[in-house]
C-alpha cells in the first residue's frame, strides 16, 4: 500500500530542489543520478530529457527509488 508522506517529510520535500533517482539498467545494475524534482499532490515530477538513460530505464522497468541528500548537506546550504 502506498501512503502519503507525513508533514515533516512534506516540509523537507518543499525545501529540497534535488533528489537522487535510482533506476535499473537493462543488465539490472543501478543507474543513480541527481535530478530536479517537484512533489505536488502526491505525484513526483522529475526534470529530465526524454532521450536520457533514466527515461529508457523506467520505460523498460518502472521500479525506482528516490533519496534526498543527507541532513548534514541540507544544513550546509
Amino acid at each position: 500500500m502506498i501512503t502519503s508522506p507525513g508533514a515533516e517529510v512534506l516540509e523537507r520535500l518543499d525545501r529540497e530542489r534535488v533528489v537522487w533517482l535510482c533506476t535499473l539498467r537493462p543488465d539490472g545494475s543501478p543507474h543513480l543520478t541527481p535530478v530536479w524534482f517537484l512533489y505536488l499532490d502526491d505525484e513526483w515530477w522529475i526534470g529530465t530529457a526524454e532521450r536520457n538513460r533514466k527515461v529508457r530505464n523506467i520505460a523498460a522497468d518502472p521500479r525506482v527509488s528516490l533519496a534526498l541528500p543527507d541532513a548534514l548537506s541540507a544544513r550546509l546550504r
